[in-house]
């Protein structure tokens, strides 16, 4: 998975393992913008892992609250 970064970005990642082949992220991601804003959104992300020849392949769903 490929996050924007820059100096004002901030991300805090928990991962729950439920299933084999079945990850749930929650990811708590915190923007600060130059007028000092501070923008609280939650990230939800279902992850399928699918492994082949050691490779994992991840598509995910992206949920913004």
């Amino acid at each position: 998975m490929i996050f924007p970064r820059n100096e004002n970005y901030f991300l805090i990642r928990v991962y729950f393992l439920g299933l084999e082949n079945f990850a749930i992220v929650f990811s708590l991601e915190f923007l600060f913008i130059s007028l000092d804003i501070k923008i609280f959104f939650i990230l939800t992300h279902y992850i399928h892992r699918k492994e082949k020849d050691g490779d994992i392949y991840v598509s995910y769903i992206k949920s913004r609250v």
